[in-house]
């Protein structure tokens, strides 16, 4: 498969998998996890074919924990309250919660209607959950009990329309990444076209970020993006002393790339934009597909330039400064997915390079940037999404 290829598959989740969640083996049961203090990271990894895997890195020792549980080859990981949710997109369609207390065995599954791709679930307690739908109009508000869809908030009204006439509109908002702050969701809403005349999802149009009451369940607000498609995941930050919800808005990439956007960060008291972007494509010469933030004079970034070559950069939130490179990888090493600090300042990157996939590591505290793995810790499969457990 050529790169180009598998990676626009990639951005926009349109695989062709099978079903393939199946029970790991009992042996895995009586395999040391580590206790529940110990930090871990939790990996989601992939064939990008037939199958996918959850598996663990302990974040101080760095040792790879056994391969868990068997999903789907297209999933994303969430973590809340001492539970694995594996979102399973394209054509499985479900949330698996995995159970930490029993050798992270599956606890439950349940559809969310074939087709409809979710890609991010929110949790707001053992009971209440949102599920962003790419393929839907609607945001799902299930009970994690019963597994049962008990409630839609219907979002068709903010779909875009189409730039290409002749074909109309798609008629979805395309629903993406969202983040809980007190009793506030935010959900990405990214409005692409997909019949624009390039063939590839567009955003001719603004983005818009929503802020959904948790207690009410209605729609208290509406940010315009100053950049449009937002994409993966979000963060809270601090600078200065407002607060900050950090968001990438690399507007168009892939085959269609260019350098418009950025790291936005929308202010949670007043529901604007900053005027100034957290770190501009510009200014790093690519794509930024995933960052993540240290504190107010030190970020991480994956960036991705228009000849498919990534780089992992260092940047200064309040500036918008570039600081640094801490690695570059050619086109023809494979792809890069997931970008995680632990809270002892060790970042971890999910390496798919096709003949040595797994996890590298970079160490960020005391001032150092320095890169403590040789090779990547082999976790069998290529990482596709990664998380702090803790």
């Amino acid at each position: 498969m050529k790169l180009e290829y598998f990676i626009f598959l990639l951005f926009f989740s349109l695989y062709s998998c099978k079903n393939d969640i199946q029970r790991p083996s009992i042996l895995s049961l009586f395999l040391p996890q580590g206790g529940s203090d110990v930090e871990k990271l939790g990996i989601v990894s992939t064939d990008f074919s037939s199958g996918g895997r959850f598996s663990m890195i302990d974040t101080s020792s760095l040792v790879a924990l056994p391969a868990l549980s068997y999903i789907h080859s297209d999933a994303v990981i969430r973590y809340f309250n001492q539970k694995i949710y594996i979102v399973n997109r394209l054509n499985r369609d479900s949330i698996l919660i995995l159970n930490p207390l029993l050798g992270y065995l599956p606890l439950q599954e349940f559809s969310m209607g074939s087709g409809s791709n979710p890609q991010d679930i929110a949790v707001v307690n053992d009971s209440k959950a949102y599920v962003s739908l790419y393929n839907r109009t609607y945001l799902a508000v299930v009970n994690l009990s019963t597994g049962q869809t008990y409630k839609t908030i219907d979002l068709a009204v903010y779909s875009e329309a189409s730039s290409n006439s002749s074909s109309g509109i798609d008629g979805k908002p395309e629903m993406a990444r969202m983040i809980i702050n007190e009793n506030i969701l935010y959900l990405q809403l990214q409005r692409l076209d997909r019949n624009d005349i390039s063939g590839f999802p567009s955003p001719n149009t603004y983005s818009y970020i929503l802020k959904i009451n948790i207690i009410t369940d209605e729609i208290i607000g509406v940010s315009k993006t100053p950049y449009p498609n937002p994409f993966g995941k979000m963060q809270k930050i601090s600078l200065g002393s407002d607060n900050f919800i950090a968001v990438c808005l690399p507007a168009r990439l892939g085959y269609i790339s260019q350098l418009d956007g950025g790291i936005g960060a929308l202010n949670i008291a007043t529901g604007e934009f900053r005027a100034s972007l957290l770190y501009s494509e510009k200014d790093a010469g690519g794509d930024i597909l995933d960052m993540v933030i240290k504190s107010e004079t030190e970020g991480f970034a994956y960036v991705l330039d228009s000849s498919f070559n990534k780089s992992i950069q260092r940047f200064n939130p309040t500036t918008g400064a570039k600081t640094g490179t801490l690695a570059t990888y050619s086109s023809n090493l494979g792809n890069i997915s997931g970008l995680v600090l632990s809270q002892t300042g060790k970042l971890f990157l999910g390496s798919a390079e096709y003949n040595n996939p797994g996890i590298t590591v970079f160490e960020t505290t005391n001032g150092e940037l320095r890169q403590i793995t040789p090779t990547p810790i082999n976790i069998g499969l290529r990482p596709f999404d990664l998380e702090i457990l803790k």
